[in-house]
């Protein structure tokens, strides 16, 4: 039987005034998983005709996988 690992916790504030908890086996991986969830370029509010209305885009979202395939999927 494999001794129980304490899983470290980190609390990061995001800009809307949220937080982003961050779960891991170590510091290493936190500090990884938060380096991640930054986006490279700030979103961006874009005029959309038929809403007539202003949305926000964030592009860095749009490289996202929408459907992983079968033996990737975490729920299949």
């Amino acid at each position: 039987m494999r001794p129980a690992t304490r899983l470290g916790r980190r609390v990061l504030p995001k800009s809307d005034g949220r937080y982003l908890i961050l779960y891991g086996s170590g510091e290493g991986s936190a500090a990884a998983a938060a380096s991640r969830w930054r986006p490279e370029t700030p979103s961006e509010l874009r005029w959309h005709p038929l809403l007539q209305e202003w949305v926000t885009v964030a592009p860095w979202r749009q490289d996202r996988t929408y459907h992983p395939p079968a033996e990737a999927c975490p729920l299949c």
